[in-house]
């Protein structure tokens, strides 16, 4: 059984004038046009950061792409060295040469 989620709450939280005071707080303090341009700059950058953090996003994503084919290439890479000197690249586990002294017993 999947479990269902609450609903989404909304963000403002009931807090929709907020806005108005402090639109009201600007024109007080900096006069009519001053405040309205500053809204507008602020209403303006909204949607222009969401989609210049999509595009990032899209970029990002290819970037991991381009990274990813040049890490598997690298290993490819390696492990066809590997594979084509391995014996002289790894480490016997027994040794092809054991010099022993005269009446040591090895067990």
């Amino acid at each position: 059984m999947t479990k269902r989620r609450p609903p989404a709450r909304r963000v403002s939280n009931g807090k929709r004038p907020q806005i108005f005071v402090i639109m009201a707080m600007l024109v007080r303090i900096m006069g009519w046009l001053p405040a309205l341009a500053s809204f507008a700059v602020t209403v303006i950058m909204i949607p222009l950061s969401t989609l210049i953090g999509k595009a990032l996003a899209r970029l990002r994503k290819a970037m991991v792409k381009e990274t990813d084919g040049r890490v598997k290439l690298a290993s490819e890479i390696i492990t066809g060295a590997l594979h084509v000197r391995g014996p002289q690249l790894t480490p016997s586990p027994h040794p092809k040469h054991v010099i022993r002294a005269p009446g040591l017993l090895v067990f």
